[in-house]
């Protein structure tokens, strides 16, 4: 049995803290035909309060962004507009975007318009590191939780009891970030809580050579941002379920009902019964859903069985343009297909922006988590243990 509540609370100025939750944009704008530097271009994310003039060398950067897919527009008095789509920043790096400005014509409202490419090689990526996307976690990865998205990754495994585990080290040598802040449960050293998956807009997970800004790791750094509010309110979600079929293992005699079983003679099916059976002969197996768990009554709450992710986000009324919410949270009740085992896990994950300034911003973010699991014990088939204690 277990149980586990963690609240998480971080306020932080976003002008003053930057440390493993945002990227950057640099590049140099030159004149298409004669390659000469334009000093002074404006560079500019489309519907953000982030930008940049380019110096007398045409070179320019964007700080303190956060991670996501940007759309980046170039203006220059004499060229035409240049917007550059599907522009990825990722949190610790440096996105290297250039232009090659268009000397305008006429028709000075005629823009350009490109579609980024992601390079094949990071050129300021100094360690092994797997970026995830938020939208690839909700819409491409079969994953419903942060340690399934993890397992999947290059080089982590997750061992029986669902640690994890980063190139063979112990779990505990795991670090934990969310926001910026060290996440961890301090008796064993592994993540101290859980975040909803809809919640997430990035998660980067380091491998080796570290860079100085993380610390207490040995073998792996996971670096989670969450998400923002988002400009106009949007909702979703997501039910799924493997309890839609019932598993032959829950049921008495479970073997008698197999075609290879039933072929035998009765004596010979003999072999195939449950062990344990009362005076009368009848198995002593005991039927068991999550439900029926009494330390459970006060999570169950709605009766139904699986897991549902969803998440809400927009703007706080009377304050549209200053403040934004994010919400996002898992309800789950799963029997496992053996006997016994089940898993109830509530996972609540919620932003709160407000913008003091256009580069200056007040954040506060919770994470709360609660849950109860049982792994499958054979014994368990006829003897529930805490009965015994009551």
């Amino acid at each position: 049995m277990f149980k586990k509540i963690i609240i998480g609370l971080l306020i932080y100025l976003s002008g003053l803290v930057f440390a493993g939750t945002t990227g950057k944009i640099a590049g140099v704008a030159t004149d298409a035909k004669t390659g000469v530097p334009l000093p002074g271009i404006n560079i500019q994310l489309v519907g953000y309060n982030l930008g940049a003039s380019a110096d007398t060398d045409g070179y320019y950067f964007i700080n303190n962004i956060p991670p996501g897919l940007y759309t980046i527009k170039a203006t220059f008095i004499g060229y035409r507009t240049q917007e550059v789509q599907n522009v990825r920043v990722s949190v610790d790096h440096t996105t290297d975007l250039n232009f090659a400005m268009q000397e305008a014509t006429l028709n000075l409202g005629e823009e350009v318009v490109v579609v980024a490419e992601r390079p094949l090689i990071q050129k300021d990526e100094t360690s092994k590191r797997a970026v995830i996307g938020g939208e690839q976690l909700t819409d491409k990865l079969p994953t419903a939780s942060l340690t399934d998205v993890l397992s999947l990754q290059a080089g982590i495994t997750k061992d029986a009891s669902g640690e994890l585990h980063i190139r063979g080290g112990r779990s505990g040598e795991i670090t934990y970030m969310i926001d910026g802040t060290y996440v961890r449960n301090p008796f064993n050293n592994s993540l101290g809580g859980n975040v909803a998956v809809d919640a997430i807009q990035e998660m980067e997970v380091v491998s080796g050579t570290f860079n100085a800004e993380y610390g207490n790791a040995l073998s792996g750094v996971v670096n989670i941002v969450t998400k923002d509010g988002t400009p106009d309110y949007k909702f979703r979600l997501q039910y799924e379920s493997p309890m839609l079929n019932t598993s032959p293992y829950h049921q008495a005699d479970w073997l008698l009902e197999t075609d290879d079983v039933k072929s035998l003679s009765p004596a010979e099916q003999e072999e195939y019964r449950d062990i344990v059976r009362d005076t009368a002969g009848v198995s002593a197996y005991r039927e068991f859903n999550v439900r029926d768990h009494h330390l459970t009554e006060d999570l169950v709450g709605i009766d139904i069985l699986g897991r549902m992710n969803g998440s809400f986000s927009g703007p706080i009324p009377f304050m549209k343009d200053k403040a934004s919410f994010f919400l996002a949270g898992t309800y789950r009740n799963e029997n496992s297909d053996l006997p016994f085992g089940f898993d109830l896990e509530r996972v609540l994950s919620g932003k709160l922006t407000y913008k003091i300034l256009p580069t200056l911003k007040l954040q506060f973010n919770a994470d709360w988590t609660k849950g109860y699991f049982q792994n499958y014990s054979h014994q368990y088939k006829y003897w529930t243990y805490w009965e015994s204690l009551e």
